[in-house]
């Protein structure tokens, strides 16, 4: 019997042994599962957006949607424009914004003719525009060739004419521009003829000055330039000329004025004595100038303007509404309808 008692105790001893291990595997399970879900509640309260990130994402849309206004807010251009912007060069684009002299084009001391050195140098550079002063000149027929010459060549490199300008003299005296309003050059040759121009010259227009002439200023202006003179009144800088200004450019963009905005001459003291002829140019274009006038060096102030391009500086968009302004301009002036007698001479 005493064998039968042990047999039993031990079977008791098992089961009593076996009830605890399901007891602890059933406590330490019950744990795990706690643990779990209150980690996976942690994880999903993470992912879920805060009232913070909310409003974040609220000013983010809020931002991409001013972008895509200011976007839809760039001035449009007639299909014609459009389709010759698409076949340019960025290089073709960015020489279309400069308004400069044959002189400083060809890199000669004095140009007289429309020959083989402007063919090259307008082959290389098709410039938007030249501007001719008495150092062109040597008579009526002598300027109408060299300046028909120059617009033929431009327009059989790009298929585009020349701006073609002359600098001189007003009534008053002061020192003034005029630019033809057409691709003949009779008007501008008269003009050198009799060595000054007034306001109301038949066939050129001369660009209203900013701020100076701000009152005369309509959106129907034909040409606006920014005058060369600092003045903090509406730049909001002191000593920053108005022509390098991004706050003289949106106050005409403001305003409604959709037209070419020139610089004054980049060749002026107030520029000069300050910048390089590179850095202004740079400088009046992400102003949001559309073309620069008579630079010192046209060579170094275009490739500092492409280098600034290339560098992320300056965006082709920006370069591209600019030229479409230009282009706009062109192809509203009459074409030539006379040939002048051809230079042989290089």
């Amino acid at each position: 019997m005493k064998p039968e008692k042990g047999a039993v105790r031990l079977l008791l001893l098992v089961e009593m042994v076996l009830l605890a291990v399901v007891i602890v595997f059933g406590i330490v399970r019950t744990v795990s599962t706690q643990k779990t879900e209150r980690v996976s509640r942690s994880e999903s309260t993470e992912a879920l957006p805060t009232e913070a990130d909310e409003n974040e994402t609220k000013t983010e849309e809020k931002a991409m949607s001013v972008e895509v206004t200011e976007v839809q807010t760039e001035q449009s251009f007639s299909a014609e424009v459009e389709e010759k912007l698409g076949t340019m060069t960025l290089e073709e684009k960015i020489a279309q914004m400069f308004l400069t002299t044959p002189e400083s084009l060809t890199q000669s001391e004095q140009v007289n003719i429309a020959g083989a050195g402007t063919r090259n140098a307008i082959n290389e550079y098709p410039v938007g525009g030249l501007i001719y002063a008495d150092i062109n000149y040597q008579g009526r027929e002598q300027a109408g060739n060299l300046m028909f010459n120059a617009g033929q060549m431009s327009n059989e490199r790009i298929g585009l004419y020349l701006l073609l300008a002359v600098r001189m003299e007003a009534e008053d005296g002061t020192p003034t521009v005029g630019i033809a309003d057409g691709h003949e050059p009779d008007a501008l040759v008269e003009a050198l003829a009799a060595k000054r121009f007034s306001a109301d010259s038949a066939g050129i227009s001369q660009p209203s000055v900013f701020p100076a002439q701000q009152m005369d200023i309509t959106s129907n202006t034909t040409w606006i330039m920014l005058d060369a003179a600092a003045d903090v009144s509406v730049t909001g800088e002191e000593n920053l000329p108005c022509t390098l200004s991004n706050k003289c450019v949106e106050t005409l963009r403001a305003a409604g004025y959709e037209g070419v905005i020139l610089t004054d001459s980049l060749s002026s003291d107030s520029i000069k004595n300050t910048y390089s002829v590179g850095e202004a140019a740079v400088l009046a274009i992400e102003a949001g100038v559309d073309m620069v006038y008579c630079p010192e060096n046209f060579p170094d102030a275009y490739q500092a303007v492409l280098d600034a391009v290339h560098a992320g500086e300056i965006a082709e968009e920006q370069i591209n509404q600019a030229v479409g302004r230009i282009l706009t301009q062109k192809y509203r002036m009459p074409v030539v309808v006379t040939e002048p007698e051809q230079e042989e001479q290089t």
